[in-house]
C-alpha cells in the first residue's frame, strides 16, 4: 500500500488521497486489525473496513 501511495503522490502531488482495506470474508489472522505497516523509518497508515 505505501508503494502504490507513493506513485500516486509521485503522478498527483495535488490530489488528496484516502487508502482503504476492505476484508470481504472473516479471518482468524491477527493482520485484519492492523492499520498501520511500518518499517524501520517508514510509516504508513490505511483505513480498514471489515464487511462481515
Amino acid at each position: 500500500m505505501a508503494d502504490y501511495r507513493l506513485r500516486l503522490y509521485r503522478r498527483f502531488p495535488e490530489k488528496e488521497i484516502h487508502q482503504v482495506v476492505i476484508y470481504l470474508t472473516p479471518s482468524q489472522s491477527p493482520l485484519v486489525y492492523e492499520n498501520t505497516f511500518n518499517l524501520r523509518e517508514l510509516n504508513h497508515q490505511f483505513n480498514v473496513i471489515r464487511l462481515w
